[in-house]
């Protein structure tokens, strides 16, 4: 079933990539491996991190970062700066250097730069920002599993938290940031290419790796509806919601799952709802009038339960803001999941 990601700093960005959420959290296909383009940077001198956090990488149909699979990298400048075989770059000497970093049948370039020791000014921000960095660089493991996955992602969300007061002039990952001068521009802040706390990076391999938990673990799909009143649909999944599916839901704070505790035996989610009695034009396009439920998972069990509400929101982001609502007898109605789709899902007739 589809995620949507959380940002609890930048909730603009959530809205902007609700439709593309499935990239990344529905079960795709192989495909080509593709690169992905990584901005310059500029690093002080003595500097020393895994350069591979800021390198994005594509891992089948997913986006990861360097630091998160078997690439390699070499310098064209070592007397600039060095890099060893897991990504761990220092910065030696002044001057500019281009990183090579390739997995398969990808090649990434990353050019940086290598200024004097002191050129950025170091300010109380840097500083807290450099220790919560450090903080959590000595917590990531090579994985995210059932027994590290609720502390890992508080620790991320307490690291967005700590930085919060500081998000407009230094980034997540430790970039200084600077005013949006832009007409017209969404952001009041944009990142520049000085990386002030490369430490930082370790973010941004975290976030990714949590994602990518999410993606392999999400609940599994409907296979049949068992039946249905109403006020409640009751239906089959393909599987057994797992202690993984509920981590994956926990993680991605949808629906309020961020909410949960490891030992809450249920999780939740929304679904589209069509009556397909009522063929009309309607909003965003969709071609029958729409409802949406909210999905209750219980661990261990491969049967769900939906509650109807009328959608007034018209956004799955804003779930429950509805009115609970009743379903006619004798209309067809499909549930859905699919991006709102209503030419795909489970069908049934409410009898």
């Amino acid at each position: 079933m589809k995620r949507i990601s959380k940002r609890k700093f930048h909730r603009f960005c959530a809205v902007m990539i609700i439709a593309l959420a499935a990239l990344v959290f529905l079960p795709k296909a192989k495909t080509d491996v593709r690169a992905a383009s990584s901005p310059p940077i500029q690093v002080e001198q003595g500097q020393e991190f895994y350069v591979g956090d800021y390198i994005t990488m594509w891992k089948g149909d997913i986006n990861v970062t360097a630091s998160m699979v078997n690439a390699s990298y070499t310098s064209d400048n070592p007397s600039v700066a060095s890099v060893d075989n897991n990504g761990y770059f220092t910065a030696k000497e002044t001057g500019i250097t281009t990183l090579t970093v390739k997995y398969k049948k990808q090649k990434e370039t990353e050019k940086i730069e290598v200024v004097p020791a002191g050129t950025f000014a170091v300010s109380d921000a840097d500083t807290n920002l450099k220790k919560r960095a450090e903080e959590l660089a000595n917590q990531i493991p090579s994985s995210i599993s059932i027994k590290n996955g609720f502390q890992l992602n508080q620790l991320k969300c307490n690291y967005e938290k700590a930085n919060s007061g500081s998000i407009s002039y230094i980034s997540n990952d430790g970039f200084l940031q600077k005013k949006n001068t832009s007409k017209g521009a969404l952001t009041k802040y944009i990142r520049t290419e000085k990386l002030v706390v490369p430490q930082a990076g370790r973010y941004n391999t975290l976030d990714l790796m949590l994602d990518e938990f999410c993606g392999k673990n999400w609940p599994p799909q409907i296979k049949s509806v068992v039946s249905a009143t109403n006020v409640k649909i009751t239906a089959k999944l393909k599987k057994k919601f797992t202690e993984k599916h509920f981590l994956a839901m926990y993680i991605s704070g949808l629906d309020g799952n961020d909410k949960l505790k490891k030992k809450s035996k249920k999780a939740y989610n929304s679904i589209h709802i069509f009556d397909l009695n009522v063929p009309k034009m309607y909003d965003y396009g969709r071609n029958y009038k729409r409802y949406y439920g909210i999905i209750t998972y219980k661990k261990g069990s491969n049967i769900i339960t939906i509650q109807p509400y009328t959608d007034t929101s018209k956004s799955l982001m804003y779930v429950k803001k509805g009115k609970k609502t009743k379903l006619i007898k004798g209309h067809t109605y499909r549930l859905t999941d699919y991006a709102g789709d209503s030419s795909k899902g489970k069908t049934f007739t409410l009898k």
